[in-house]
């Protein structure tokens, strides 16, 4: 029986994956991104609270959320193709 994941990154890895060992290499990948984001979030957070407080912490996490959105779009529509 095939895993069916609840995250849709690894539904996604599962499905392209031709080998077991490219199913562990993804899902190692995606688990060190998401560690990598908490960790970054977190000393953002405590770094940029003291500095900014709770509005300009906002104000850069959309900011930031914005230009990935972006970025991302864009290399969407140039490799997806």
């Amino acid at each position: 029986m095939r895993p069916w994941p609840l995250v849709p990154c690894l539904m996604y890895i599962f499905e392209r994956a031709r080998h077991k060992m490219e199913i562990l290499e993804g899902v190692n990948a995606y688990s060190a991104s998401v560690n990598t984001g908490y960790a970054l979030g977190g000393i953002i957070v405590g770094v940029g609270y003291d500095s900014m407080g709770w509005v300009g912490l906002n104000l850069f996490s959309a900011a930031f959320a914005l230009i990935a959105l972006v970025l991302v779009g864009q290399w969407c529509r140039l490799n997806m193709r």
